[in-house]
């Protein structure tokens, strides 16, 4: 399935092929389906449309309802997150989760300037959220009754209450979900579109980082070359336009440890700098993970004893 994504200026900028280089303009005669950087975007007529429906724009626009779903219904918490949760809706039911610790900073030890994503870390949450975090079933009943279809994107406390709920594209959250699927992106966009009931995740690592050519690309400076990859590289590449001829693109890798996460990294970037010498990137990928639900799987993964075979 080709989906396009359709930015802030509704253009479909973006097509999720990522193996292939995934930068296009405009939508495709292949184009099957649409998903939105932001609920409120114009959409195309004849085209099946995810992250967006009446509710979730009735949710962005009207305060009251706003709040009365985040404070009665959700019991949305003030006070500062530790981590996030990230998950596919189908109308009907969540997919897995993924908890994800994350960075906005671009330079090393979450410094610099902020960049909404810098790098992160991900794994599959084990066992029921919903046992975990209650007011995540109300959530659910919500979503199903606005018939949304989608990505959920939800911040957390220590103290395993909900800070912040979101919906539209999240495009590094997503790239990471994709790889640490059971089935791949094929499985990730049969489940949004209703032909298939599962999407389950690998209990896995996941570890994400930006990369771009210096400076960093904004909508602003709209001089940035296009990122150049070799096919060794461009596997692991997710791409994404900042605007105009702007570009970053996400190294996403998965592993069984964090010594094998930061080696397959390391070659990617070796690889990319073959084709691009002055790219830019934070090297402290991997480490310094803080999570609520999932600190202790995290931190096996750090451990020796939780290593299986060689880096590869």
């Amino acid at each position: 399935m080709k989906i396009a994504i359709i930015n802030s200026n509704n253009e479909a900028r973006y097509i999720l092929d990522h193996s292939n280089g995934n930068v296009t303009d405009g939508l495709r005669a292949d184009t099957e389906a649409v998903f939105v950087d932001h609920p409120l975007i114009t959409t195309p007529a004849n085209l099946p449309v995810a992250n967006t429906c009446i509710g979730v724009k009735n949710f962005f626009v009207n305060p009251q309802l706003r709040e009365r779903l985040l404070k009665e219904e959700l019991n949305i918490a003030e006070g500062k997150s530790s981590s996030a949760l990230f998950a596919l809706f189908n109308g009907e039911k969540f997919s897995d989760w993924m908890e994800i610790s994350q960075s906005r900073k671009f330079l090393n030890g979450n410094v610099g300037p902020d960049v909404i994503w810098g790098n992160g870390i991900g794994v599959k949450v084990n066992g029921d959220v919903n046992q975990i975090i209650p007011s995540i079933g109300n959530l659910q009943t919500i979503l199903k009754e606005m018939n949304y279809r989608g990505e959920v994107y939800c911040e957390i406390a220590e103290d395993f209450q909900l800070t912040a709920v979101s919906f539209g594209h999240f495009y590094a959250h997503f790239a990471m979900f994709c790889e640490l699927s059971r089935k791949g992106i094929e499985q990730v966009l049969d489940f949004i579109f209703g032909e298939s009931t599962d999407c389950e995740l690998k209990d896995l690592l996941c570890v994400s980082n930006l990369i771009s050519h210096q400076p960093f690309p904004t909508i602003i400076s709209n001089n940035t070359p296009v990122l150049i990859a070799p096919r060794n590289a461009e596997k692991h590449l997710w791409r994404h336009r900042v605007g105009g001829l702007c570009e970053v693109a996400l190294i996403t890798i998965v592993g069984n440890h964090i010594d094998q996460v930061r080696y397959r990294m390391k070659i990617t970037i070796k690889n990319m700098r073959k084709a691009a010498e002055q790219i830019q990137f934070r090297t402290d990928y991997g480490y310094y993970g803080k999570f609520v639900i999932m600190m202790d799987r995290y931190s096996e993964l750090l451990k020796p004893a939780s290593r299986q075979g060689t880096p590869a």
